[in-house]
């Protein structure tokens, strides 16, 4: 028996036919197209946010840059609120350090003439304070502070003045604040500070967990804005005489006799 052997014929595949110029000219314009798109939408929002945060900025420096001429060096540095009664809602005004947050935001190029200015000025203001605070043995650490919200500090201290504690927590409060760099919006480090001057760190828990205090001291800034109090701290002498910032006994002293005389006046008069 014959057995034969066949060599099976391969049939050659055609080859892919190559993408035709045109398609892939196509293509390449669709691509480039999108990324103009892209590049335009970046470009536009990036310029409103820019816009924005000049806006906001610029308001801030203007009001600080008031504040500093009239010798109101903290309201200067750090900004204030004042309470709006159409929109009831308090607005945030002034602050070098305001200023220097805004433009240290993803949003902070190119940045503007006046950003290199609140920085000297918040500086030397920081400065001024730390030489001021340790003639009276007060070691201010301003490059610890951290900023913080100080509703459930306020709330603490209205809670404090019934038990006697609100002054020795006040200078727990601020110590913690401008020496130590802690949260004083904590409510751990709240606790703690009200422990060290006699309160319950328990019951300080408890009444922060609630909303006990609130409406008493939101009604207390609603009555310091009536009368254009934005300055911490400030003291209201005879109902009618404020001195705002931290001063010296000097200015007290003036403030007093101008009072003073002021009542013996007012006494002949009648």
């Amino acid at each position: 028996m014959t057995t034969s052997i066949q060599t099976p014929i391969l049939t050659p595949v055609p080859a892919a036919e190559a993408p035709a110029p045109a398609a892939k000219t196509g293509f390449a314009k669709k691509f480039l197209l999108g990324l103009l798109i892209l590049a335009v939408l970046f470009l536009v929002t990036y310029t409103m946010a820019w816009y924005n945060a000049d806006q906001l900025a610029t308001r801030f420096f203007q009001d600080s840059e008031a504040s500093y001429k009239t010798g109101d060096y903290l309201k200067a540095l750090v900004g204030y609120q004042k309470f709006d009664n159409p929109t009831n809602k308090y607005i945030n005004y002034g602050g070098y350090l305001n200023v220097e947050k805004i433009w240290s935001s993803y949003y902070s190029w190119p940045q503007p003439p006046y950003l290199q200015q609140a920085r000297q000025r918040a500086q030397e203001i920081i400065n001024h304070v730390t030489a001021v605070a340790a003639e009276s043995g007060i070691h201010f650490r301003m490059d610890r502070a951290l900023r913080a919200n100080t509703l459930l500090a306020h709330r603490l201290l209205w809670l404090a003045e019934a038990s006697g504690h609100q002054l020795a927590l006040k200078e727990r409060l601020l110590q913690a604040y401008f020496c130590d760099g802690l949260d004083v919006g904590d409510t751990d480090v709240l606790a703690q500070c009200a422990a060290e001057v006699g309160m319950p760190a328990d019951g300080v828990r408890r009444f922060l967990d609630s909303d006990d205090g609130t409406s008493e001291v939101q009604a207390q800034l609603r009555l310091a804005a009536d009368a254009e109090i934005s300055a911490v701290p400030t003291y209201v002498i005879d109902g009618r005489w404020a001195v705002p910032g931290a001063q010296d006994p000097d200015t007290f002293v003036t403030v007093v006799r101008r009072l003073l005389d002021r009542r013996a006046a007012e006494s002949s008069d009648a």
